[in-house]
Formats: structure tokens, C-alpha cells, sequence
């Protein structure tokens, strides 16, 4: 029987249009659950499906903040307004059942971003990300700028998540290259990698699923200081070991062989 994450990314997916694998979406939102983060960063709205999911699945008190440099192009779960020209507005600050999302419209290759993301932590108490996830350029040169600005703000013990981590011939032509980036990273002694892969024979439109996609997850390696919980409690994520043992038996567990999903 489904359970609430399952039927969360159904209705992004089938509802929203979310474009993502179900057996490796519904994973990383697992993980994220499990990691309890305080701050959250998307790289990528798009129309708004993932940084809605996340959302549901975070803590109240984390700080979701997501930024893309284009316009919402349809209307996906977040409240809507349309203009005389047809285009999706969406107010800076989203208030969803779950807390808010707060979000910047901007190009996330410059730094005068960063530093709008800087100003929204600190306007919150925050010092560092625990969870950034990376879904918006997929050229080599946009996802690595992306990488080179952002993953400095992760704490040590924080996660990097990539979508379309899948070298294919598929990714190849349409100009993706974030497998690279990936590649780097698996060699890259200060990271901690997973991967999340649907390795099902299913079929995306005329592709099996097996050629798309993919979700690669770096922990910055060392352990961190303990996270201050809220009533003075310590989250036992700080500590990368316990969080990167955890990942590897959740990414071990059969839902990561591709046998769930819709």
C-alpha cells in the first residue's frame, strides 16, 4: 500500500508533471526525510513540483529556498497568477501547508545570487546548507558553476544532490553533462557519493528508464560539529559517518534496484 511519500510523488508526477523517476525521487525524498535538514536549497524550480515535495517532507522550521532564472512556464502546485501575456507568477514567498518556500528569481551562475541566498539565511539564523540539490543547468559548464558557487555553503556532513547523473547517449546529444561532474566527484576523495538509479526495464516514453535520469548524492566528508535541535537536542545527522552508513542501507534496500514506483 502507498504510503504518503509515495502518493506525494505520484501527484507531483501525474498531476504536476514532474519530470522525474518515481522509484528514485521517492528515494531521495526518503533520505532527506531521514536527514531532518534545517536548510534546504533547490538550484532548478522549474514549475515548482520539487521544491513543493520537499517542503512536505522537511522539518517545519527548515528554510527552503529554491531559484531558477526563468519565469514558472505552467502552473504546477504552487499558487498562480497569470498576466495579459500569458505567463505563471508566483510570489516570492510561497506559504504551502508545510511552511514556506521562499523564492529567488535569478540566474544561479552569478555570484550576486549567492549572495541573495546568503541575505535569506542570515535573515534566518542560518549559516550553512545541510541539503542542496542541483537540477538546473545540465550543460557541463552551467552544472559546475552551479557546483563551484553553492556546495562552499554545505556543512561538513551536508549532502549534494545532482539529477541526471546518467551517462547516455541520450544525455550526450541533448548537451547534458552532468555525468561528468559526477564522475569527478565518485574520484574526489572530500565526497562521500551514492547513487540513486531506477534499474527497472521500464520504459520512458520510447527510452528505458535504465538510460535516463539518475540521482547522485555527495556527502561532504569529516564530521561536523553537533547540530543544535530545537528544545536543545542534537540531531544525530551532524555526524557524516552515521548519515553516510544509513544512506548506503537505504540505497542498498530494494526500492533502489527499481522495483517500486508508478
Amino acid at each position: 500500500m502507498p504510503d504518503y511519500i509515495d502518493t506525494l510523488v505520484n501527484e507531483m508526477i501525474d498531476d504536476y508533471g514532474l519530470t522525474q523517476l518515481h522509484a528514485e525521487f521517492s528515494r531521495l525524498l526518503r533520505l532527506l526525510e531521514e536527514m531532518q535538514p534545517r536548510t534546504l536549497v533547490e538550484i532548478g524550480t522549474a514549475s515548482g513540483e520539487s521544491s513543493w515535495a520537499f517542503r512536505q517532507i522537511v522539518p517545519a522550521d527548515c528554510l527552503v529556498i529554491t531559484v531558477d532564472i526563468k519565469p514558472v512556464v505552467r502552473a504546477g502546485p504552487f499558487p498562480t497568477a497569470r498576466n495579459g501575456f500569458g505567463g505563471v507568477h508566483i510570489a516570492p514567498r510561497i506559504v504551502t501547508p508545510s511552511g514556506p518556500i521562499h523564492r529567488i528569481l535569478a540566474d544561479s551562475h552569478q555570484s550576486s545570487t549567492r549572495t541573495l541566498i546568503e541575505a535569506v539565511m542570515a535573515k534566518h539564523g542560518r549559516t550553512a546548507v545541510d541539503a542542496l540539490f542541483i537540477d538546473g543547468d545540465h550543460s557541463e559548464e552551467g552544472v559546475r558553476a552551479d557546483f563551484a558557487l553553492y556546495a562552499p555553503l554545505v556543512r561538513e556532513g551536508g549532502v549534494v544532490a545532482f539529477h541526471d547523473i546518467v551517462d547516455s547517449p541520450y544525455n550526450e546529444a541533448v548537451g547534458h553533462g552532468v555525468h561528468r561532474l559526477w564522475r569527478d566527484l565518485v574520484l574526489d576523495a572530500a565526497w562521500d557519493t551514492r547513487e540513486i538509479k531506477d534499474r527497472s526495464d521500464r520504459q520512458w516514453g520510447d527510452r528505458p528508464v535504465a538510460q535516463l535520469m539518475g540521482i547522485g548524492v555527495a556527502i561532504k566528508k569529516e564530521p561536523a560539529e553537533p547540530l543544535a535541535a530545537a528544545g536543545g537536542g542534537v540531531r544525530w545527522l551532524a555526524y557524516q559517518p552515521v548519515f553516510a552508513a544509513r544512506m548506503a542501507a537505504h540505497l542498498l534496500g530494494r526500492a533502489y534496484q527499481g522495483s517500486g514506483g508508478s
